[in-house]
């Protein structure tokens, strides 16, 4: 679990791995892997987000 904000080394990799978990999770076919993909992208960009915003 996480506890903090992330590391600004995490935060600047989360869009390019969000990228690649939506080109990768579709092909596989599997609806419940995507759905999980849909919603942890729905959580993590707009914390990763806020997190910046603070630091600045």
């Amino acid at each position: 679990m996480l506890k903090g904000p992330l590391p600004i080394q995490s935060r600047a990799g989360l869009p390019r791995l969000t990228a690649v978990f939506a080109t990768v999770l579709p092909a596989t076919g599997d609806a419940c892997a995507a759905g999980y993909f849909v919603h942890v992208r729905a959580m993590a960009v707009p914390a990763t987000e806020i997190g910046t915003l603070r630091d600045a």
